[in-house]
């Protein structure tokens, strides 16, 4: 029996041992990972848009400029965690203090800078602060000429940057941040000067084509400075896409110019975010034509080289959505740029959730976020006009009178007369829809537009007993759907085209040619709400 009490102590003695010894590397494992935690907290930073002390305020775009050409190089760094430039950016003329800015943020370190530039003299002050104490932990100051390495500055006030945080850089990082986007200044500035009014005509000014145009000027000159400079070919690419018309529509005759442009800057390329836009821009190329496939492959390198593209995850929210019936999916990438597009285009991507919703019968969900949109954009009228299409597309045809009625006290140009011609049609009040109409054609024929044809007259024609004017209308609207699928248009991708033939041959009582309309519309992945509604 002492022999089994002593093994018995020697055993309790290996178990208290044993504990003791996995209690150490539990608390060395737990303190461990609070450490790398808070390492890599303390490696978070935001550069806020520099302040502009040149008296003239045409300086701004080169302020912009600087921060962002500093931010690219230190995003560079994959040891520092750098917020993007669209989430800066909205602390643009903000007057919260440092911790507030770096609280709502998430950042550890706020990177603010100033200039002065006249003429060729440039006076460039930067400061780092502490999130928390709000206290200045490293100072940089340049003067000289903006012509003389203006673009070494921004790399070594990149190193200088991380070298305060204890960040060291791999030679191979290094090597890329030396990387200019151009070796001509001048190049150089003409591209501040595209971006700067890019940026303003996206934000404020999307009626002043002007603006866009002189953009495009500014970015063409860059070239004639510097011919290899690939941020400048991506940049009229992504303009000739904006001047379209739509973000997701382009004229055919651009197809060409838009993949010509993009492996241009692929070709010149020097840096990842070029890579991005250029490969965001052979994916529109793609999607044109109908490849749906290979367009999201080119959106997913875009977002791969810049994480922050938050144009390739609308462009493949649109994609999944409308050519693949995958709204779980679209809708997931869609919440992704809504994460990443805080700054200028932020009411856009709520526009287009509010649509997408709608468009799937989530119809308070789409409520919510065309609201969202309302409050950014204080645009009454584009509200209302969303708000139309929601109820429309949801049955709520009388609504939609109410919501057009409202327009038209607002702007009287901003509905047409075919809207409530046909509202009161599907509410099946047909005389007063073809008065209306009736209204309609009217304007169009004092436009000198000529008569191409539109289903819903033509039905309106044939229930009031005008038969010779409602076949010439049904029969005109033939002819654009048949010409829209000859040439693969985007109504003829989606079944549109074959839904308005199919509608235009009940009416003129074909029913085989109807049928076999209705047919290739079921090649759909999904319907819209409103093809049922």
């Amino acid at each position: 029996s002492k022999t089994l009490i002593a093994k018995s102590k020697k055993r309790l003695v290996y178990i208290v041992l044993i504990g003791f010894i996995l209690t150490v590397l539990l608390a060395l494992f737990i303190y461990k990972g609070n450490n790398i935690k808070k390492d890599k907290a303390e490696k978070t930073l935001a550069i806020l848009p520099f302040d502009n002390l040149n008296p003239d305020p045409e300086n701004k775009y080169f302020c912009l400029g600087m921060a962002a050409e500093i931010l690219t190089h230190l995003r560079k760094i994959p040891d520092l965690q750098v917020e993007s430039r669209i989430m800066s950016e909205q602390y643009n003329f903000s007057e919260k203090d440092i911790g507030t800015i770096a609280k709502e943020l998430k950042v550890a370190y706020i990177l603010r800078g100033s200039v002065h530039k006249a003429g060729d003299d440039i006076r460039i002050t930067m400061k780092l602060f502490d999130g928390i104490t709000r206290d200045s932990v490293w100072t940089k100051k340049y003067e000289g000429k903006y012509s003389e390495r203006l673009f070494e500055f921004q790399s070594n006030a990149a190193k200088q940057v991380a070298s305060s945080l204890n960040i060291f850089i791999k030679p191979e990082e290094e090597q890329t941040m030396d990387i200019d986007l151009t070796t001509s200044v001048m190049a150089y500035d003409f591209y501040l000067r595209a971006k700067n009014d890019f940026t303003y005509y996206l934000r404020n000014q999307r009626d002043n084509e002007d603006i866009l145009n002189r953009a495009i000027v500014y970015y063409k000159t860059a070239l004639e400075y510097d011919s290899t400079f690939a941020e400048a070919y991506a940049g009229i690419g992504i303009a000739i896409i904006i001047k379209s018309g739509d973000i997701w529509e382009i004229k055919p005759k651009m197809y060409d110019s838009i993949l010509y442009l993009a492996e241009k800057a692929i070709y010149y390329n020097k840096q990842l975010k070029q890579l991005a836009d250029a490969h965001y821009l052979i994916g529109k190329y793609y999607w044109f034509l109908a490849n749906r496939d290979e367009a999201n492959k080119e959106w997913d390198l875009a977002i791969k080289y810049d994480p922050d593209h938050y144009w390739a995850y609308e462009a493949k929210a649109a994609s999944y959505m409308n050519d693949y019936g995958k709204y779980k999916e679209g809708l997931m990438y869609l919440h992704k740029a809504a994460e990443i597009n805080k700054g200028i285009e932020m009411s856009r991507t709520m526009r287009n959730l509010g649509f997408f919703y709608g468009n799937i019968g989530f119809y308070n969900k789409a409520v919510h976020y065309l609201k969202e949109y309302f409050n950014l954009e204080l645009d009454t009228i584009g509200y209302i006009k969303r708000r139309t299409f929601l109820d429309w597309e949801s049955g709520n045809y009388e609504k939609v009178i109410d919501w057009n009625k409202k327009a038209m006290q607002l702007d009287s140009n901003s509905v047409t007369y075919f809207n409530l011609g046909e509202n009161y049609q599907l509410l099946g009040q047909h005389e007063k829809a073809h008065k209306y109409f009736l209204k309609d054609v009217e304007n169009w024929k004092k436009k000198g537009i000529a008569n191409r044809g539109n289903r819903s007259i033509g039905y309106s024609y044939m229930i009031m007993g005008d038969t010779a004017n409602a076949i010439l209308w049904l029969k005109n609207h033939e002819k654009r759907c048949l010409q829209s699928i000859s040439q693969n248009t985007s109504a003829a991708e989606h079944k549109a085209a074959y839904l308005d033939l199919a509608l235009i041959y009940a009416a003129l009582e074909e029913k085989e040619k109807a049928y076999e309309c209705l047919e290739e519309t079921e090649q759909r992945y999904s319907y819209p709400l409103w093809w049922v509604t």
